[in-house]
């Protein structure tokens, strides 16, 4: 790369040699308008760029570009917002309850007649085994 960039940004070179070459080729004005004066354009950068690949193939020591260190910033944190108070939720109506039917308490009637045949029952067999002889020893 050495050689073919100090070859094609030779000056003379390149405003005799290489402009009759390449207007064989190409049509001569568009190597008059485009391509020398573009190669003439970057003639500074080309020459930096082919000194610096001449000091690396003699192995001439590169002058070292001083280290930037990173500068420590604070930190951009976004500030807490107030928060608003929330509304209290609205407390809802509710419909009166209907009252407890008195029956609820209250034993079912045939469970009360039940009961009542059961004392009777008892009543008149105790009148019976007690006043008979039949279970006296």
């Amino acid at each position: 790369m050495y050689s073919f960039l100090k070859y094609l940004f030779d000056l003379p070179k390149l405003q005799s040699w290489l402009k009759s070459k390449w207007c064989n080729i190409y049509d001569s004005k568009f190597v008059e308008d485009s391509i020398l004066p573009n190669l003439l354009n970057n003639m500074d950068k080309a020459v930096k760029l082919i000194s610096n690949l001449n000091d690396k193939l003699h192995n001439k020591p590169q002058p070292k570009k001083e280290s930037t260190f990173t500068q420590p910033q604070p930190f951009n944190l976004t500030k807490v917002k107030p928060r608003s108070v929330p509304l209290p939720e609205p407390v809802l109506k509710v419909k009166p309850t209907n009252p407890i039917p008195s029956s609820t308490y209250k034993s079912p009637r045939e469970e009360i007649e039940l009961a009542k045949k059961k004392e009777e029952h008892r009543k008149t067999v105790r009148t019976d085994v007690g006043s008979s002889a039949y279970f006296k020893c």
